[in-house]
């Protein structure tokens, strides 16, 4: 089940039918939907909500990347009230238009004024926006940890390239013995054996060795 969801977080047609569902069910909370007279006020109450949808894109795909991008946030901040001041003269005015009259959508006069235009225009954009933004930085932080995940899983099988089994085996068969037959000589031969390895793992990181590295690494190890 967790990993359908994930699928489903990971998915940008998922989260955006998810935002339009969220602003939409948001939009109609503040109307009487119950009071439409006629499939006509429906319809109209819904070009209202793209209306306001548009306009959220707008600032989405057009302002969002000033701030993020070029990191100018006055800038954005100018754009955004000006978006905001603009939209909701448009709707403010479609209110007075004749094919409007009969849309149940405003149900008193203050539901036609400016200032509320203005505050369901700024509203659906915090709406709409809030959760677009939050699954942004989700999937920012979900390629960096499979980033880096991936690096280290990348570092392990290198490591597990340097690191020769057949050098290993051969090298603690020896201490084995020599440590039945010489214990006091243990301590000193596995300090050896981690300069060995470490050699190694030093080595292959360099595109060339020395010759005198090369027979000290040799001696070393007979």
């Amino acid at each position: 089940m967790s990993i359908k969801f994930n699928n489903i977080l990971d998915n940008k047609w998922w989260q955006e039918i998810a935002v339009v569902a969220f602003s939409f069910t948001l939009y109609t909370l503040k109307n009487d939907w119950m009071l439409f007279s006629s499939f006509i006020s429906i319809l109209m109450g819904i070009f209202f909500y793209l209306v306001l949808y548009m306009h959220a894109q707008f600032n989405r795909f057009f302002l969002l990347p000033i701030l993020f991008k070029t990191q100018r946030p006055l800038t954005y901040i100018f754009l955004t009230i000006c978006g905001v001041l603009l939209f909701s003269v448009v709707l403010y005015e479609m209110t007075k238009l004749d094919m409007f009259s009969n849309c149940h959508l405003y149900q008193n006069s203050h539901q036609r004024s400016y200032v509320y235009q203005l505050a369901s225009v700024l509203g659906t954009l915090v709406c709409i926006l809030s959760p677009i933004i939050v699954f942004k930085f989700y999937r920012i932080h979900k390629r960096k940890t499979d980033e880096t995940l991936l690096f280290n899983q990348m570092q392990l099988n290198a490591l597990k390239g340097q690191l020769n089994p057949h050098f290993l085996f051969n090298t603690f068969n020896t201490l084995y013995g020599i440590s039945l037959e010489f214990p006091d000589r243990t301590p000193d031969l596995i300090m050896k054996v981690s300069q060995l390895m470490r050699y190694q793992l030093e080595s292959n990181n360099k595109q060339c060795v020395s010759l005198e590295e090369e027979l000290e690494f040799i001696n070393s190890y007979v």
